[in-house]
């Protein structure tokens, strides 16, 4: 039930016109799902700067596999409205960072733990064992 109701959820801002990007935390969690938006926002590549609170371990935060998460970037006046909608359907909605810039740099609990230029993370991508499968363009 939960999984249906976040993606009607995703469904319904993409149908209003309201996001820029959506991509599922499935595969290599939320700092991969990141990552991947930044390296095809739109046809050009963008930083992010992610600011974390949780008392979970760094590598359960940034790449455990949850289901159901979602990971949209939308324009700034639109946060109103999406906070709005996700109370209708219900689903968890939290603001956790910002487009932007030439780096992907993530702090959680007030503690930088990763930042690095965009493109040379975009070049590792390109370069992984998945590019080599096919898995990659």
């Amino acid at each position: 039930k939960h999984e249906k109701q976040v993606q009607d959820f995703c469904w319904e801002l993409i149908q209003k016109g309201f996001i820029s990007s959506a991509h599922d935390c499935s595969e290599g969690g939320l700092a991969i799902a990141v990552a991947e938006s930044c390296f095809s926002y739109g046809g050009q590549t963008l930083g992010a700067t992610l600011t974390l609170e949780s008392t979970l371990r760094n590598d359960t935060l940034l790449f455990g596999e949850t289901q159901s998460r979602i990971i949209i970037s939308f324009p700034e006046e639109r946060i109103n409205e999406i906070e709005d909608l996700a109370m209708t359907f219900p689903v968890d909605f939290s603001l956790i960072g910002k487009v932007g810039g030439s780096h992907f740099t993530v702090t959680v609990n007030e503690e930088e733990v990763i930042k690095q230029e965009i493109n040379i993370l975009k070049e590792i991508w390109k370069t992984s064992l998945g590019s080599y499968a096919g898995q990659v363009t």
